[in-house]
Parts: C-alpha cells; structure tokens; sequence
C-alpha cells in the first residue's frame, strides 16, 4: 500500500516544476470557491445582525395606510397575550432634535419601554437601560447611543450628563442614564442622511410631552417554529377584533424582508460559487494534462514495472495516488490562503469571522475528486500498456 504513494512522491519531485503549476491552479479554484462562499455567509450574518440591532425583525402592527389616528396602547397586550408571540413592546418614534452644550444634532427617539430587550437588540456600554419605574413615573431619563456620546462629549461615558430633545413642541431637559453600543455603524455611515443618531426614552415620558395616548406601532417577536406569516395574519385578526376601535391595521413582516434579503444573498453566493468552480474544472484538465505527459515520459519504467509483476490495478493506483497528493495539497493551500483573506478582510471591517468548516472539507473533497475524474484516463491509458512495445521505447 505505501509503495504506490513512494512512486507517486517521488515521480511529484522529479517533475516539480510541472507539479507546482498544477498545485497553484488548483489552489486558485479551492480559494475561489470558498472565499465567495464564506464572503457570502459572513455578509449575511453580518446584514442579519445588523438590521436586528436596528430593532428590524419581527413584526410591526401600525396603522393602515391613510390612517391618521395612531395605535391603541390595547394593541401590546392583546399581541403580548397570543401564543404565537414571545413579547410585545410599545413604540413611539419621531425625527426630531437635540442639543448639548450648544450645538444641535438631528436623531430618532424611540419612544420604549422596559422590556424592549425581548423584541430589539440594544447592547449596554454604560450605565442601565430604560426601567419600569421610569416607564411607570414618566421620568425625563433618555438613553443615547454611543455614536452620539462621541459627537457630544469625544467620549462614550457621559453618564449624569443632561441633553435636551424637542419632542412636539416642547424641548425638555433629560438625563442619560446609559449608553448603548450604536445599532449599525457602518449602515450608519451609508446611510448618514436616514439614520442618524438614536436617543431611547421611556414612551410614556414621549407620550406627555406630545400629548398624545397612542403609539407609533408595536413591535412583535413572534415564537420560533411559527411562520412568521402565519403568525402575523394571526396577530393582525386578534388585534383587529379585540382593539375595540374603529381603526384598521397592518402589518409589517419585517423578518419576512430579512428572509428575502437572504435569499438574494444566497443566489448571488451560488452564482460566484459557480462561476469560480469552473476554475476547478480548468485545474481538473490541468492535472489529465500532466498525467497524460507522465505516463509518455514514464512509458519504459511502466513496461518494466508490468515485465517485473506489477498487476494493471497496481499501475492504475499508483498514478491516481499522484494525482490526489497533488490535488489535496493544492486544495488545501488554496483553503489557507481563502481563510487568511477572509480574516483579514473581517478584522479591517470590524466583523465577527465565521467559519464554514463543512464547505471547507466540502471544497477539498470537491477538488479531490475532480483530480482523481480527470486523471482515471491517463492512468488507465498507462495500466493498458503492452509492456513488450513499452520496453522499447526510449
């Protein structure tokens, strides 16, 4: 068993040169492939977890189109009280202004409550996170996030520090409480014009100074294992018949979008995916290139091989041993370089590396067997050999 695999070595050194051009082709397959596979996942992961630090997933109850009255604060517990729902949250939200130390920034404020960790995802640097006691007093508390921290103070703790917010007309002073790590820095920064810096209060302190009893929408995290579709038609009816008003309501399938933006994510992967395989392909007939060179250039050591005993299978396993020592080192460069650019890349962007190992064995086995395809001609042509006309080849 080990001798196949000597011959195999030692033919490889005698043809270095000629073995190192294969080995680079079929490294630059196998790093093709999955580096657009892992770019593919990672940005996925990476859109997924920023949309869901924007608080966009789930389902949004607001009114329907044309409606001018907001919505029932009823709304959260009859979603709340649903069991295809995990939690339910008030939601006031407003493009408005705030100031610090005489200079004025535009932001969003959401209007939350204290639960609002159940439905969005807000990451604490500093300091708490809005309370059902601020909730409950309508305290003149805000949260802001660390972006704003840094336009206002060149610092992300600015705990004590007090802001003022216009909300309607009226602009009232309120301590930050806490600093939570900003949502989508670099969403943000495409998108400089549409989001800009988040300031959290507590909605009932929105409510009083708006005058106003209603709410933006509701958000809903729905159960795992439930169609978000389904669930929403669900909620939607629910709503709909125990609000007890006559203002009708949509809804928002917000995971649904995510879900479609995944998909499109998926076909653009498989697309590259399959494009950079056939640089696979092209390694593929390299390697039959090569072969087929090998076996004329190994044509007398072959006749004497078969003249000394050696059975066609022993021919035949000898050049395909080539073969996958060849294409298992050059797949498994090709691995290490596409792995080396992708936590590059991930640590100059600032995202979290995830790796595939799956595709990675998935690649490799790929190209090994894409190797052993295209190289089964040569070595059978070699096996076939009469080894009386191969004795006299010179």
């Amino acid at each position: 068993m080990r001798e196949p695999f000597s011959c195999a070595m030692r033919a490889i050194r005698r043809r270095f040169g000629r073995v190192l051009l294969t080995v680079i082709s079929i490294a630059i397959g196998v790093s093709s492939v999955v580096l657009i596979t892992n770019v593919g996942e990672i940005g996925k992961s990476f859109i997924n977890n920023e949309l869901g630090s924007l608080g966009l997933g789930g389902i949004t109850i607001t009114p329907a189109s044309g409606e001018s009255r907001m919505v029932s604060p009823d709304v959260v517990d009859i979603a709340a009280s649903l069991n295809v729902t995990e939690a339910a949250i008030p939601i006031i939200f407003e493009y408005t202004s705030a100031s610090y130390r005489n200079h004025v920034l535009p932001v969003a404020a959401w209007g939350i409550d204290e639960n609002v960790l159940d439905v969005i995802t807000l990451t604490p640097l500093h300091g708490r996170l809005i309370s059902s006691y601020d909730v409950k007093k309508g305290a003149k508390v805000c949260l802001v996030d660390e972006n704003f921290a840094l336009l206002a103070y060149k610092r992300t703790n600015i705990i004590g520090k007090t802001i003022s917010v216009t909300l309607g007309s009226t602009t009232d002073e309120y301590e930050v409480v806490g600093v939570v790590k900003t949502g989508s820095s670099i969403l943000q920064s495409i998108m400089t014009d549409v989001v800009p810096t988040f300031v959290y209060l507590p909605y009932t302190t929105v409510q009083a100074a708006t005058a106003q009893e209603g709410l933006s929408q509701v958000a809903v995290k729905t159960v795992k294992g439930v169609s978000s579709e389904e669930a929403a038609e669900i909620i939607l009816e629910a709503v709909q018949a125990g609000s007890g008003d006559s203002i009708s309501y949509t809804y928002q399938n917000l995971a649904l979008q995510k879900d479609q933006l995944n998909n499109i994510l998926n076909i653009v992967s498989s697309v590259l995916g399959a494009i950079a395989a056939i640089s696979l392909l092209v390694a593929g007939l390299g390697i039959m290139n090569v072969m087929i060179v090998s076996v004329s250039e190994r044509t007398r050591e072959i006749g004497i091989k078969k003249a000394i005993g050696a059975s066609e299978n022993q021919i035949i396993f000898e050049f395909l041993s080539e073969s996958f020592i060849v294409t298992c080192i050059g797949s498994i460069i090709g691995c290490a370089v596409s792995l080396i650019i992708t936590v590059i890349l991930c640590s100059l962007m600032g995202i979290v590396l995830s790796i595939n190992l799956g595709l990675i064995l998935f690649c490799i086995s790929l190209a090994v067997a894409i190797g052993l395809v295209f190289s089964f001609y040569p070595s059978y042509k070699a096996a076939k050999l009469n080894p009386i006309e191969a004795l006299r080849h010179v």
